[in-house]
């Protein structure tokens, strides 16, 4: 999985919280489409292809996720555990990762 620097620090970050010595605040209702690298990367590629093609693209994966859901599907690609005290929040407030 090829991540960028802000995300590598969110795994890390991820990984110090399931070792209990901090705690996340994350978003519940922010909602992305996650794009593997490999997609774009091919995406890229065919773009490429096509000389006349102009203006700005948009790529994104074929799943919404909401920061929430990336969140834990992140945690179970680390195989770290999902800590029992979860608790997600909606509107304006924060889901803590404690």
């Amino acid at each position: 999985m090829a991540l960028t620097a802000a995300w590598q620090a969110v795994v890390a970050a991820m990984r110090r919280t399931t070792a209990g010595t901090e705690h996340i605040d994350v978003v519940a209702d922010q909602i992305g489409s996650p794009t593997y690298v490999g997609d774009l990367c091919a995406a890229l590629l065919e773009l490429a292809a096509m000389p006349d093609l102009r203006g700005p693209m948009n790529m994104g994966g074929g799943q919404s996720l909401s920061r929430w859901d990336f969140g834990l599907k992140l945690l179970y690609a680390l195989r770290l555990p999902a800590v029992p005290y979860l608790v997600q929040a909606l509107g304006d407030a924060v889901v803590t990762f404690s």
